[in-house]
């Protein structure tokens, strides 16, 4: 395992300087400017499209199979890329005229777009204590796209959220949570792609950091500013990460799995330590896919297997070998030694 810990570690460190320092200098030398208001609309329009698409997808196949992170983290893009589309239709000059009103629409909305993904996010962090047996985390992650798209309703129709500038200090504390919360989320699954050598985790955490380095351009440079499209394109390139597997990718489970994450990362599986042994994990990849009815009911006997380990206080040691044994009877075979 040490040599997975060093092959997913380093390249989020690199990434997260990447994604960071380059658009701070950007932005404090004023280098790479280009300001036009149809290509600011066209890319986050575009982005807004692939993020909200790629992510309800991502939703829809995490809450059916009861990935309680990955509906979390979809959740909060999806509320998110319904604010970047919106704020690429409000871009001033392009599809309408530069009023104070589509200024304002303009700005808050990219306000918005940050401060949505912050519940279902934090709610995420919360859970990495402890387990959701109240499957509140389904209300929080399809719930919160519904409020985001009431609040762009609100913000389109009548002037009380127009007044979102970054240089406030109510937003910047906004800014500075949003960005803080995905990082720490992003290292969540940094951490777990380093415990169990799931590849799919580290897609999650690098996604999550690239999307979180977008709101420094408001600080360091504005937009059309050098900062703001370095901090667009990582993003786009996150969001990339689902989009592409969207449209290239042949078989529909073969997308969403690469979507939506792995079982290895569920919380039953973090509570068994399902990393302790290899041969649990090579059955549970086997059945990784969200179109598999083994995977309902291996998540079904983890479940359970969990359950009793918290109610009885026992070692995951004593109950990896029962889980193994369901594990076998699903996938047909031995498990090798």
């Amino acid at each position: 395992m040490q040599s997975t810990s060093i092959n997913v570690k380093i390249p989020f460190l690199l990434i997260g300087v990447l994604a960071f320092a380059p658009a701070v200098s950007l932005g404090l030398t004023g280098a790479g400017s280009f300001a036009s208001p149809w290509l600011i609309a066209s890319v986050m329009i575009a982005s807004g499209v692939l993020c909200t698409v790629a992510a309800s997808l991502a939703l829809q196949a995490s809450v059916r199979v009861g990935f309680v992170e990955n509906a979390l983290v979809a959740g909060a893009l999806v509320s998110s890329g319904l604010f970047v589309l919106l704020h690429g239709v409000a871009s001033p000059g392009a599809i309408f005229d530069a009023t104070d009103s589509a200024k304002r629409v303009f700005g808050a909305s990219g306000q918005l777009a940050a401060a949505v993904a912050i519940p279902p996010l934090a709610y995420l962090l919360l859970l990495t204590k402890r387990r959701d047996e109240s499957n509140s985390w389904r209300m929080m992650s399809i719930g919160m796209p519904l409020v985001g798209v009431a609040l762009g309703i609100l913000l389109v129709a009548q002037d009380s959220l127009r007044g979102l500038k970054p240089e406030t200090t109510g937003v910047a504390i906004l800014v500075v949570l949003a960005v803080g919360v995905q990082v720490a989320v992003a290292l969540h699954f940094t951490q777990l792609a380093r415990r169990f050598g799931d590849r799919y985790s580290q897609q999650m955490g690098l996604a999550l950091l690239l999307n979180a380095g977008v709101p420094i351009f408001f600080y360091f440079g504005g937009p059309g500013s050098g900062a703001y499209w370095w901090a667009h394109g990582l993003c786009m390139a996150g969001v990339g990460f689902g989009a592409v597997a969207i449209w290239l990718k042949a078989k529909e489970a073969t997308v969403v799995s690469q979507l939506v994450g792995s079982i290895v990362t569920t919380k039953p599986m973090q509570s068994l330590g399902v990393d302790l042994s290899p041969a649990v994990i090579s059955r549970l990849r086997e059945i990784n896919d969200p179109s598999d009815p083994r995977l309902a009911v291996a998540l079904r006997a983890g479940e359970k297997l969990a359950d009793m380990k918290d109610d009885q206080k026992l070692e995951a040691e004593v109950l990896l070998p029962i889980f193994q044994t369901t594990l076998e009877s699903l996938t047909g075979s031995a498990a090798p030694s």
